[in-house]
């Protein structure tokens, strides 16, 4: 195995490139007659000057030198010097003498930035590319390469063409900024495809990236990186195999036809990240398999229940903890136990049920935290965490019900206490970060930050831990297992997960606005008054418009779509899938309320059925939102409108009719909010958007929704109680 140190110790006979702030690439430059500060390695970022055409920091005779031996050169003649060009024109002459005269004796530190160039120096390889449009944001100092990329991406890649098809790149990581995207790309060589390998505060994502930049999402792993502590990452493209790690654990492995060895680099789309001791191996052994971690959700086909394999033929769903030795599923209805991409679900509509993980080297003190959803109506809802006495039998159960939360203690008989409860309302359909601890002697269990019921017993002791059911459909997401100092590290907040929750509410709306289709057939609009709106053989996105068929939902409208994306459903004018302004929201909604109707504007009024108010406003009407606006006043209703969030809506309503517009976001600051809306039609045989009856994420300020007396609604379960 051949491995390579990226670092120099000369630059006799080397080629300097250099990139000016704001260029994607840049020409290559006459050597310099000066070596590069003593200690640069490759990878190190030399700021210099595009006037300083020597490199020694200093605007004084060198420079001189270099334009009169370039003196009314173009790029044409023999004395041609792109350095000497200062003013860009290809010509070097005047101009360009009365620039260097007006930077003479000056350093680099002095000059402005838009004559300052980033300048890497290699030492076994060709050049490196910088880009994006924030150059000055990739800097080095001490052989450490910085990239700030907290107002925009940018990356900094080498073109190893002499390289093979396999490789394995290592660098030490670190973040240094709380929020933050960023780190290894391999590229696959000549093609313009690459991978990215991108570390995220608590997790890693495997993109694949084509030519046209579309990125494809490979695969992803659980991970917390903690700001400012350095972490040794490695990226490998080997054996047909992509794999990435974090020192010697290897987090993900993906096996890709398109696999081939080219350019490497280092990159952040946000945040502010940097990476140092960078090294390259060619023909790198295999990376070994994932190791397995809490969380992880692996398909085997075994069931362990009770202590005993069943026979084949069986599938179960087991999480395997990379420091556990198995999961126990219990019950006689295993196949209610499922689980995929992280969610553990548990069905115990017909009877209790458990998965619990033996964690037999764990102390006595732990917590285990989970986001947990109960999704059936009809089924109850009764289910939560387990904590299991060490080697006893007995076990704790901390149970959340639709009116409270319970801590029972259950013994070797299956006889069961109740220790503790408090009250809460659990909403179906609504996440909420749950979780159970045993520590200091006491038992106790809590939703986000609050602890809702605790106490003291005698018996405590670790052991296993699980998640069960005895009624409803419940599933269990983003698990942790905590102990020693941070047992009250709860999870997401209630905050953050209602803002996932709305995301996921966007998500939607924006998946219908959006599909791509083609129209087999011409199809007249539902009002046919509007003649032929989508034609033969034209493509179109977004469930198209419709107020005589419109429960067009996402899955509803794409059941309909070829291989090709060919409309094969009705093309009556009263029977084409479709939707309108109001469906389409009540559709949106469902994400979280499958029970929710599809609401005309009328029944979107606030105090109707589950819609509520957004702010502080009075309705003063239920039949017309502009008396509404102009009863509270210009006041009142921008306040209300600085309360929208993602998810929220926005309601026009009179007795004639109405419109209803979702928020996809909001911005205060500048008064306006952006919206997703299904609109309709411009004209005859026109939808409002050309190619689509759909707006998406259009701007409207808080002065337009006032004066056309738009009001700030919701949705019951997107507020946190």
């Amino acid at each position: 195995m051949k491995k390579r140190v990226l670092r120099f110790e000369s630059l006799e006979d080397r080629q300097l490139l250099a990139v000016t702030a704001g260029m994607e690439a840049a020409a290559a430059l006459p050597a310099p007659t000066e070596a590069a500060p003593a200690g640069y390695r490759v990878g190190d970022v030399y700021i210099a000057s595009t006037v300083d055409v020597d490199g020694d920091g200093f605007i004084g005779p060198a420079e001189l030198s270099y334009m009169s031996y370039a003196w009314f050169s173009t790029k044409d003649t023999e004395n041609w010097n792109p350095a000497s060009d200062i003013d860009g024109d290809g010509f070097v002459g005047p101009g360009d003498h009365a620039h260097l005269s007006s930077y003479w004796f000056q350093t680099n530190e002095a000059l402005p930035e838009n004559t300052k160039s980033y300048e890497i120096y290699p030492s076994d390889l060709q050049n490196w590319l910088l880009v994006g449009n924030q150059i000055s944001k990739i800097s080095a100092r001490g052989g450490t390469l910085s990239i700030d990329a907290r107002t925009g991406a940018l990356e900094a890649v080498c073109d190893y063409d002499g390289f093979s098809e396999n490789l394995r790149v290592t660098a030490d990581f670190k973040a240094t900024a709380a929020a933050f995207k960023g780190g290894l790309e391999l590229a696959v060589s000549d093609t313009g495809h690459r991978y990215y390998a991108e570390l995220q505060s608590d997790r890693v994502y495997l993109y694949y990236v084509g030519s046209n930049e579309q990125m494809t999402l490979l695969d992803g792993a659980l991970y917390s990186f903690s700001v400012n502590q350095t972490y040794t990452i490695w990226g490998q493209v080997s054996g047909g195999k992509v794999s990435f790690g974090v020192g010697d654990n290897t987090l993900l492995t993906y096996n890709d036809t398109r696999l081939s060895g080219g350019w490497v680099g280092f990159y952040a789309s946000s945040g502010a990240v940097s990476f140092s001791n960078i090294t390259v191996e060619n023909n790198p052994a295999a990376a070994p398999a994932p190791t397995n971690r809490v969380g992880d959700v692996i398909i085997d086909a075994k069931i362990v229940e009770n202590g005993a394999v069943l026979p084949d033929p069986v599938v179960s769903y087991e999480i395997y903890p990379s420091d556990t030795q198995y999961w126990y599923l219990f019950g006689d209805k295993i196949s209610k136990i499922t689980a995929k991409n992280g969610t553990l679900t548990i069905d115990g509509r017909s009877g209790a049920l458990e998965a619990v993980c033996d964690y037999e080297g764990f102390p006595e003190d732990l917590l285990v935290t989970a986001a947990f959803r109960s999704t059936d109506l009809t089924g109850g809802m009764n289910a939560g965490i387990e904590l299991a006495v060490q080697d006893s039998g007995a076990r704790y159960y901390a149970e959340f019900q639709t009116g409270g939360a319970y801590l029972y203690y259950v013994s070797e008989g299956e006889s069961m206490t109740l220790l503790a409860s408090a009250a809460y309302t659990f909403n179906y359909n609504q996440s909420y970060s749950i979780w159970a601890q045993l520590s200091d002697g006491r038992l106790a269990c809590g939703v986000g930050s609050t602890v809702l019921a605790s106490v003291s017993d005698s018996r405590l002791s670790g052991g296993k831990v699980g998640f069960y059911a005895s009624s409803g459909q419940n599933t269990f997401r983003t698990i942790g297992v905590y102990t020693g100092d941070d047992l009250y590290d709860t999870g997401p907040t209630p905050e953050e997960e209602n803002a996932a929750l709305r995301a996921e509410v966007v998500a939607y709306m924006r998946s219908m606005a959006t599909v791509k289709w083609t129209a087999a057939a011409d199809i007249t609009y539902y009002n046919p008054d509007y003649g032929v709106m989508f034609k033969a053989g034209q493509t179109y996105y977004g469930v198209p418009y419709s107020q005589k068929m419109r429960s067009g939902s996402y899955e509803k409208f794409t059941s309909y779509l070829n291989a090709s994306g060919v409309y094969t459903g009705p093309t009556e004018s009263t029977t084409y899938v479709g939707s309108d302004c109001s469906s389409a929201v009540s559709m949106a909604w469902r994400v979280f309320d499958p029970s929710l109707s599809l609401l005309g504007t009328y029944y979107m009024f606030p105090g109707r059925g589950k819609i509520v108010a957004v702010g502080n406003y009075n309705l003063t009407s239920g039949s017309h939102t502009a008396q509404v606006t102009s009863d509270n006043g210009q006041d009142v209703m921008y306040a209300a409108y600085a309360c929208l969030k993602p998810g929220d809506a926005v309601l026009w309503y009179k007795q004639t009719g109405g419109h209803v517009r979702l928020v996809s976001s909001v911005d205060v600051a500048n008064q306006c909010i952006y919206v997703i809306e299904q609109s309709g039609a411009a004209g005859a045989g026109q939808p409002i958007s050309g190619n689509s009856t759909w707006r998406v994420d259009r701007k409207y300020t808080f002065a337009s929704l006032f004066s056309n007396g738009y009001i700030p609604i919701s949705h019951q379960g997107l507020q946190i109680s």
